[in-house]
């Protein structure tokens, strides 16, 4: 087994900054539109503006080839996966310098695998099972509700840990994930 994808593996199975770098890894690292050309903000669609508002001021910053990437996955996305995507694109805004260039260097690294270990990783991602791909997204999405201190006390909590602590802890998050999503589903049969 080679580095890379030793690390991979950890990466996926280990922690939740990495469950960050791979959310952002899928959503900017697409190498189709590498011709793509400049699309000014004002001539997407509304939908598609309401999607990406958190890019709003930095558009024309942005690569074409992201551009277009961010684009398509808008469009083709249903509603619910287009809020997703907003609130994922104002978690980047406000992540701090530090912690997006790390995001950028684990996307670097990403784009630099061949293709056939890209989309391997890809298709390990689309074959997981619904229920799955949900559990992790909603551990995501309530990872980027908590408050900016408690996210860096946890990442930094994590960063520190050994491979064993990291499966624990993570264990632990997904019961108390568990334990709050069943909660809200009895408080809303309760009358």
């Amino acid at each position: 087994m080679n580095f890379l994808t030793y690390r991979f593996k950890r990466i996926f199975k280990h922690s939740l900054i990495n469950l960050v770098i791979f959310s952002s890894a899928i959503l900017f690292a697409n190498n189709a539109f590498a011709e793509a050309k400049i699309t000014p903000f004002t001539e997407l669609s509304p939908e598609i503006q309401e999607v990406l508002s958190p890019f709003a001021d930095s558009w024309e910053q942005i690569e074409p080839r992201r551009q277009q990437m961010l684009i398509r996955f808008s469009q083709d996305a249903d509603p619910e996966m287009r809020q997703r995507i907003k609130r994922h694109a104002s978690h980047w805004k406000s992540l701090p310098i530090k912690e997006r260039k790390k995001v950028r260097k684990a996307m670097r690294k990403f784009d630099k695998l061949p293709a056939h270990k890209r989309e391997k990783l890809r298709k390990r991602w689309r074959d997981m099972p619904a229920e799955k791909r949900r559990k992790i997204h909603g551990a995501f999405d309530t990872f980027e509700q908590l408050p900016e201190e408690r996210r860096r006390e946890i990442r930094e909590k994590v960063r520190n840990m050994s491979p064993e602590e990291r499966r624990e802890f993570l264990k632990e998050i997904a019961q108390q994930s568990t334990q709050s999503t069943t909660e809200a589903g009895e408080e809303k049969s309760q009358p």
